[in-house]
């Protein structure tokens, strides 16, 4: 296989790019700025799968109707703890980060915030969220639901969501620790990635239409292949957990729908943002010398053979963040050739 060509492009340069694409597609200036910096940011931790890579499908999804540049969001149902937001199909990030926002501003009066959001379009990375409680000093808790890409465990079709959540806490030390999972093997902007990259996948990440494991991404893009659940058993338990206590509890099924036959793309999606009142159970600086001495104990353990250093969870992130801000995010070819094709179509400046 030839090697693969990858050119670094300065940080700034992506994100003026991204706010440029949400502008010509009719987003406000603010919800724009806000947007694309999540996409380079997830870039920039070597989050590739939710970088600037999604550019040219959310073109597709702006055109189809499935994502709303001028959404009318509202507040559906409101208490002292908690809060129902109706995002009109707007970009996740937006109204994901008002939604933190009003969850932390709960969290402060009654000790936990809960604010759940209905009719969401994709929010990129999860992890971006819970980061906006940690720096109150609050803990913070972001998960979406998807519609169906995940293969149950004993099924042979895809049936499930993929589910992502993620966690953060803040420490006294050190980088906040932030952990961003999808409940499949692996996240389905990954199988994308490679596809667009020519590059075959893990057997483990997905399954062929017939329910076998697969190593050509195409098998889940094109021919109606799933992901695997992570964890077997668990994983798809755990994404059957999260379509009721995040999707229906917002008022956003979309799994029973799906599979009765209903077109459930333009459902957009159901979330949940919940902050942490630290101070409210123990003292905050307190809290955050024990998650230092917590990763500091982990990371003392004895290490097994094939590893050089025990990580914790964010932690290869924040050094990527470090490195790429410095020396650009590597785009390959090929995602370079479809973004100055976006940027052709919309008349965006891209000089790469």
């Amino acid at each position: 296989m030839a090697e693969a060509k990858e050119t670094r492009v300065p940080w700034l340069e992506l994100k003026e790019f991204a706010r440029a694409f949400f502008v010509r597609n009719g987003c406000p200036e603010g919800d724009a700025e806000v947007s694309a910096n999540s996409l380079v940011q997830a870039n920039l931790r070597g989050v590739d799968s939710h970088g600037v890579h999604l550019i040219p499908m959310y073109l597709q999804q702006f055109r189809q109707g499935l994502i709303n540049p001028h959404p009318n969001i509202e507040i559906v149902r409101e208490a002292p703890s908690v809060a129902l937001i109706d995002a009109d199909l707007s970009y996740g990030t937006p109204v994901s980060i008002r939604a933190m926002r009003m969850a932390i501003v709960k969290a402060k009066n009654t000790g936990v915030g809960w604010v759940s959001i209905c009719r969401t379009a994709h929010q990129g990375a999860m992890y971006y969220y819970p980061l906006v409680a940690v720096e109150q000093d609050m803990a913070g808790i972001a998960i979406c639901t998807s519609g169906p890409n995940t293969v149950p465990w004993g099924s042979v079709k895809r049936a499930i969501g993929n589910n992502p959540i993620a966690l953060g806490v803040p420490s006294k030390t050190r980088h906040p620790l932030i952990l961003d999972m999808a409940v499949s093997t692996v996240a389905a902007g990954w199988v994308l990635h490679a596809y667009e990259r020519g590059e075959p996948i893990p057997e483990e990440w997905a399954l062929d239409p017939a329910g076998n494991p697969t190593s050509d991404p195409a098998d889940f893009l094109e021919r109606g292949g799933g992901l695997q659940p992570v964890g077997k058993y668990k994983g798809s338990g755990l994404s059957i957990l999260l379509e009721a206590v995040v999707g229906i509890l917002a008022a956003n099924p979309l799994i029973a729908p799906a599979l009765a036959g209903e077109e459930w793309r333009n459902r957009g999606q159901g979330s949940v943002m919940v902050a942490i009142d630290i101070s409210a159970f123990t003292d905050v600086e307190r809290f955050k010398e024990e998650v230092d001495c917590l990763v500091d104990s982990v990371k003392a353990l004895p290490r097994a053979s094939w590893a050089s250093e025990i990580l914790v969870p964010a932690e290869r992130e924040w050094r990527t963040l470090a490195e790429r801000t410095r020396a650009g995010v590597p785009i390959h070819e090929n995602i370079l050739r479809q973004l100055r094709e976006v940027a052709s179509e919309l008349d965006i400046p891209f000089s790469r």
